[in-house]
């Protein structure tokens, strides 16, 4: 049982999931939920909060720093989960795609209110 009500987000198109019933799937972990919104969002393209979201554009798949650039920006982008207190002890896992010209990444953090390991993962 979670410690809050969250809608699940669908991990490849970031709709909200739904039931047999018809209605919104429950999120084992709101936490999980808010981290996949953060890496699913621009930079400057939510209109509640600009600051909200990762700033692709300052990586380059196909430069030297891909994967620490792309490291960064990750981890700015979930900075004010980690200082509100929400999620901790992230771990990045950045593979960098020259031949696509992408990158592929993957957040381990822990959920603080549930206590469990968690992971969201994505590619730009």
């Amino acid at each position: 049982m979670a410690y809050a009500y969250a809608r699940k987000l669908d991990p490849q198109t970031g709709d909200w999931t739904y039931s047999a019933a018809t209605t919104f799937a429950q999120a084992d972990s709101p936490a999980l939920e808010l981290v996949k919104r953060i890496l699913r969002t621009l930079r400057g393209s939510s209109l509640l909060d600009p600051q909200m979201g990762v700033d692709w554009q300052k990586v380059d798949p196909l430069g030297t720093q891909a994967q620490a650039t792309t490291e960064s920006v990750l981890r700015a982008a979930l900075d004010p989960l980690v200082r509100r207190g929400a999620i901790a002890d992230l771990v990045f896992r950045v593979e960098v795609d020259s031949r696509a010209g992408r990158v592929l990444y993957e957040v381990d953090f822990t959920d603080v209110r549930a206590r469990q390991r968690r992971t969201a993962s994505g590619s730009a």
